[in-house]
């Protein structure tokens, strides 16, 4: 006779993968006497119940179950199985769907659910979403094909292969023609009418792009997305007064505003006006470099009243203690116990709009940031060089940029200039792409001293002490343009708007010079072009 000892699920289990059913049964009942609300019992049972035909008490089980255990993607599983043996497909797949989120690769999951939806373009596209959403891009796109495969007139499923196709970089025929494929099909989709612009935007396409943003604004002309992107182009044209106006509908976007504490929204915002005796919160706004950019404006609101804190993240504080017009220096919080009191907030990125910023009236009073030039002696002694000209070099920028793919270079690419004998080159590089000089064959040795820069004051300071600094578009080069220190940029073919188009210069920056590319993907041309102008300059 079987032990019914409540502690011996294990033994309760080896009966029941031996078939010995009613053994098993035995136990599990045992324990659910003692322990009713036991999980696991209420749900091996269940599946007892499944396998005795007993359908009803099976499902009644096994939902017991996850009500005391909602976390176990098995449990959620069978459920779905014992449902699709009842005949309910929908509920059997809403079942598949909670497994699924649980166990986001679990193949027997995905099995069963491509079995019950066979047939069904949307269960396809929903698959195709979820491993987009994990980043299994293969699958995503093999999903979408299917669900095409199903229904080639399936709007939703040519959007997404074409973004799927897009982020892979896959030819750029391919794209256009799911885009131009849902379009034909849904004329006003949004969704399809604004992707395509996005892709003829990052494309470099701006005029074709502008023009299908528009239509996007006559549909729906409360599309922010939509709105940023027409700013961003207003602004890379350098139509300033109706690019920055624009530019405030990024505030609008849900992307942007979870990023920000919701209380600071409570208060009134600033919009130019003199503020004598109260105090403005400034907030910085998306990365290290729009900080660096636009904390140029912080003396000109000065001018215009009390007290001014400014919010800013931990690795910029040494840098900007110092700086004018600053009177509280505060790093980012969501609590608000950790703010001073304040009448207004203003972000950032705002204050080009409010003072009117035009071309030629971008304030360019450069150096508006300074660093300490004793710098640590582990770092003066990293940078020192037999090489009487000195230079900076960062390759790659924050891998979670939406650009990033097109402005990073790999740093075997800039071997022509590494190798050149009159420079001595020293890497800024941070973050995950400082590896990559451990992958670099060079004839004599070059030494990368980013992570040893403990923060930008500290790269400030060897930026300081080098004759040039050559960057791609991140955010040393808005730290050595904001120095006035000489600096070169690489820029993609599809450059950030700062950036302006057909110029090598920068009004934002006096001692900068762009290097563009002519054609996408094409660095080989461009570090060609630097190392000629650095080989005139030895001459």
């Amino acid at each position: 006779m079987a032990d019914t000892n409540p502690g011996n699920l294990d033994q309760a289990i080896g009966f029941h993968q031996k078939g010995r059913l009613k053994e098993a049964e035995l136990i599990y009942r045992s324990i659910l006497e003692k322990k009713p609300d036991h999980p696991e019992a209420l749900h091996l049972l269940g599946l007892i119940a499944y396998q005795t035909g007993n359908i009803p008490e099976a499902l009644e089980l096994i939902l017991a179950a996850i009500k005391h255990k909602k976390n176990e993607s098995r449990y959620h599983y069978n459920l779905g199985f014992v449902l699709e043996a009842s005949g309910s497909q929908k509920e059997a797949l809403s079942s598949y769907w909670a497994a699924l989120q649980l166990e986001p690769e679990n193949t027997k999951t995905i099995s069963r659910m491509q079995h019950l939806g066979q047939n069904d373009p949307h269960l396809w596209l929903s698959l195709g979403n979820h491993f987009f959403r994990i980043e299994k891009h293969e699958k995503a796109i093999l999903n979408y094909q299917k669900a095409l495969e199903l229904n080639n007139d399936f709007v939703p499923a040519h959007i997404n292969l074409a973004a799927m196709a897009e982020r892979l970089g896959q030819g750029e025929d391919l794209i256009l023609s799911h885009y131009e494929k849902a379009i034909e099909l849904m004329p006003d989709s949004i969704e399809a009418n604004f992707n395509l612009a996005l892709f003829l935007e990052n494309s470099g396409k701006v005029d074709s792009a502008l023009k299908i943003y528009e239509k996007v604004l006559k549909l729906d002309p409360d599309q922010a997305a939509a709105n940023y992107c027409v700013s961003n182009i207003r602004l890379l044209k350098g139509d300033f007064e109706n690019g920055f106006k624009t530019y405030e509908w990024r505030t609008r976007m849900a992307d942007w505003v979870k990023n920000y504490p919701a209380f600071i929204f409570e208060k009134k915002q600033w919009t130019g006006e003199q503020f004598y005796g109260k105090t403005l919160l400034i907030h910085d706004e998306q990365g290290y470099g729009d900080t660096l950019m636009f904390v140029r404006y912080i003396p000109l609101v000065k001018k215009l009243g009390g007290k001014i804190v400014f919010v800013s993240r931990k690795p910029l504080f040494n840098l900007l203690k110092h700086m004018p017009g600053i009177d509280v220096l505060m790093e980012r919080s969501n609590d608000p116990m950790d703010y001073p009191g304040f009448d207004f907030y203003v972000f950032l990125l705002s204050l080009p709009k409010i003072f009117n910023t035009r071309l030629e009236t971008i304030p360019a009073d450069i150096p508006y940031i300074t660093a300490d030039p004793n710098i640590r002696i582990e770092l003066k002694n990293k940078i020192e060089t037999p090489c009487v000209f000195k230079a900076g070099l960062v390759w790659a920028g924050q891998p979670k940029h939406r650009n990033d793919r097109n402005r990073s270079i790999p740093l075997e690419q800039f071997k022509p200039l590494l190798e050149m004998k009159d420079i001595g080159f020293v890497g800024l590089q941070k973050g995950e792409r400082s590896g990559d000089v451990n992958h670099l064959i060079l004839k004599d040795s070059f030494l990368n001293i980013g992570e040893a820069c403990l923060d930008f004051s500290d790269t400030g300071s060897v930026i300081l002490n080098l004759d040039l600094v050559i960057t791609i578009d991140t955010s040393v080069a808005h730290l050595a343009g904001a120095m006035g220190k000489e600096v070169w940029v690489l820029l993609p073919f599809n450059n950030d708007w700062r950036w302006l188009e057909n110029t090598d210069q920068s009004p934002w920056y006096p001692t900068m010079t762009l290097f563009r590319q002519t054609r996408p993907g094409d660095w080989e041309s461009v570090i060609k072009d630097i190392k000629e102008k650095l080989l005139k300059r030895f001459r």
